[in-house]
């Protein structure tokens, strides 16, 4: 009996008890139908009569059974050529950092261009990765260091506490939102 027969037989039993299997069990299965010389046909069938509610596809079947015929016994896909799935790299964030802080007036165009990868991509590095926000056509930290949080509070009290002194006013509150302070140059200053 081969190697991958009697371990088939075994991922057999033990996948009809827990009914999931993996993509390379599931070509262990088909590996097994193509020793016993059965068409991708058969191998189809059998395989759906085993696992009704989540067999492989027929192409898939024929697909390995072309590559077991031409001798590609290897249960793995290939190495895959060309661009990763993630350009969202640590270098890359580096870089679009680098080129908002030597220069706030940089665009997405121009990171892109000068990083090479897409300007989505750039997007999803500003917002998700620098937490940083266009603001009056300057990048600008969108998240409050600790001791600009200390300053926004030592001023509302001070307002609370001038406020609470002089009884004609009354204080609305609502919900807070943290801007950083700066005080940026208008186009004919620049």
């Amino acid at each position: 009996m081969h190697l991958y027969t009697a371990g088939c037989a075994y991922l057999l039993e033990q996948s009809l008890k827990m009914a999931n299997l993996s993509k390379r069990d599931y070509r262990a299965l088909i590996y097994e139908k193509f020793l016993e010389n059965k068409t991708a046909v058969v191998a189809h069938a059998e395989l759906c009569e085993h696992f009704p509610d989540a067999p492989p596809s027929y192409p898939t079947v024929t697909k390995w059974f072309r590559r077991f015929t031409t001798g590609h016994l290897d249960l793995d896909d290939d190495a895959r050529i060309g661009r990763p799935k993630s350009v969202t790299t640590a270098k890359n964030i580096d870089a679009v950092d680098a080129m908002i802080k030597t220069d706030p007036h940089v665009t997405v165009k121009e990171i892109a261009e000068s990083v090479k990868i897409s300007e989505g991509v750039v997007w999803t590095i500003i917002r998700e990765h620098l937490r940083v926000r266009k603001l009056c056509q300057r990048w600008v930290p969108h998240l409050l260091t600790k001791d600009q949080m200390k300053t926004r509070v030592k001023l509302a009290r001070k307002i609370l506490e001038k406020l609470s002194e002089d009884s004609k006013y009354e204080v609305y509150t609502e919900d807070e939102s943290w801007f950083s302070y700066y005080d940026p140059l208008t186009k004919q200053q620049n």
